[in-house]
């Protein structure tokens, strides 16, 4: 083998090298990059559609708590419970002796305690006992449901003789009336 034969062959092998070089050369610094920004730009995509999805969800659960919030200030607003001075204790004690007579019962005693003082209202015991038959017992306590809001049951106890049904039930009921807290001007 001649040197001359061999020398167009080492000139085509560096060419094609060169070539080769170039060719990862510009691979490296112009596709490579742009791919990896398009990768780049498609996570980024789908982070995207999936942040709108969770504000979606989110933004119809606040539309929802606000719609409940707005339905409970109503129902709130539809319910409040007028509560009277602490004063008319004697007319509060009055009604409830009235209502225990229409429901068919005879009280025994019916009296009020201190008054438990708070920031927002007063809550003042009540202590009722009486008799009657045990259908007059129950409808005393569904009609003080009924008939006095502000007024709530604490505890309630019942007895009587099955042996011996013409005796009368026995019934003491330990009442809360919830009345207006004290106004004190001087505070300021």
């Amino acid at each position: 083998m001649k040197f001359t034969k061999l020398k167009p062959l080492y000139v085509d092998l560096a060419a094609v090298g060169i070539c080769a070089l170039l060719a990862l050369i510009a691979y490296a610094v112009g596709v490579y990059p742009v791919i990896r920004r398009h990768q780049g730009f498609a996570l980024r995509e789908i982070e995207l559609k999936a942040q709108h999805e969770k504000a979606r969800k989110l933004s119809a659960k606040v539309a929802r708590v606000a719609s409940e919030i707005t339905q409970i200030r109503q129902e709130l607003a539809d319910n409040t419970v007028d509560l009277k001075p602490v004063g008319q204790v004697n007319s509060h004690l009055g009604r409830i002796a009235n209502l225990a007579g229409q429901c068919g019962l005879k009280l025994d005693r019916l009296r009020p305690d201190k008054c438990l003082r708070g920031s927002r209202y007063q809550t003042v015991p009540i202590y009722l006992v009486g008799s009657g038959s045990f259908t007059a017992c129950v409808k005393l306590l569904r009609e003080l449901q009924r008939e006095f809001p502000d007024t709530s049951v604490a505890s309630f106890e019942v007895k009587g003789d099955p042996t011996n049904p013409t005796e009368p039930t026995k019934l003491r009921v330990d009442l809360l009336w919830y009345a207006l807290a004290d106004v004190n001007l001087s505070k300021g």
